[in-house]
């Protein structure tokens, strides 16, 4: 698990490489964010990284999420 208030991870470079290490192996996560005033937890493959935009795209069940890396509160990884 990821907690984006851990002081490994606090750089976003380092953010940055953990998640594209993610994407390329496939992985199922589960991402808890900070949206519209609440908590949501999202599951899915990261599917995009966009560095520039700082965002990363999800993709699920139902379709695909764009989430701020800034509203990221912490990513659990699993292998389905």
């Amino acid at each position: 698990m990821i907690s984006i208030q851990d002081k490994l991870y606090r750089d976003a470079e380092s953010i940055m490489q953990k998640l594209d290490e993610m994407r390329e192996a496939q992985m199922f996560v589960v991402v808890r964010c900070f949206l519209a005033q609440r908590d949501r937890e999202i599951s899915g493959i990261i599917t995009k990284i966009d560095s520039v935009a700082n965002t990363i795209k999800f993709s699920h069940d139902d379709g695909f999420d764009y989430i701020d890396l800034n509203d990221i509160m912490s990513i659990d990884t699993r292998r389905e």
